[in-house]
């Protein structure tokens, strides 16, 4: 039986696991970053095309990858220090002075509640279905999206990684069909 060939994609996919292989750690495991610099661990976290946000206990954006940057429309540089809600422009951010989870509605934010979980409990959570209200062009729209969190042990403390995709089309296509 011939072998599979591989698609395009999976050579760009196996890329930074190809790299991260060549460089055993003192492990002498293949796969440890632990030789890896801050920069180029921040390459392959730059580079991910899924929207990834590093957040404090107090859920502020520490740090935020390209993905993120251009979900949010804000630079890296704009986001620091506002919380997850802000730089996504949920409506709830915005209804009470206090900001991001403030409000009401926040009590009930999956997304809020997945982070403040994963520093709670330590335990790492995979896409969760989550609504985000937002008001686009004077109207309120709902993006629709999958939230994974981490728990970071960082020479800074804990940090919660926050892995979010975008699934708004494939709801609003389910609920096409659901109506049809």
């Amino acid at each position: 039986m011939a072998a599979t060939p591989k698609k395009p994609t999976d050579r760009k996919l196996n890329q930074p696991a190809d790299v991260l292989e060549r460089d055993p750690g003192p492990s002498g495991q293949a796969n440890s970053t632990s030789g890896k610099t801050p920069i180029e661990l921040g390459a392959f976290f730059d580079r991910v095309p899924l929207p990834m946000i590093i957040v404090d206990r107090d859920r502020r954006v520490c740090r935020m990858n390209r993905a993120a940057a251009a979900m949010s429309n804000r630079s890296e540089s704009a986001a620091i220090g506002l919380r997850g809600g802000e730089i996504l422009r949920c409506v709830n951010a915005f209804d009470d002075p206090g900001g991001c989870g403030s409000s009401d509605a926040c009590a009930s934010c999956i997304v809020r509640n997945t982070v403040l979980d994963t520093f709670r409990s330590g335990r790492d959570h995979q896409l969760i279905e989550a609504p985000i209200p937002y008001e686009v062009e004077d109207r309120d729209d709902v993006m629709w999206v999958l939230v994974s969190t981490a728990l970071l042990d960082l020479s800074e403390g804990p940090r919660v990684l926050v892995c979010l995709e975008d699934i708004t089309d494939r709801k609003q296509a389910e609920e096409a069909l659901r109506k049809s």
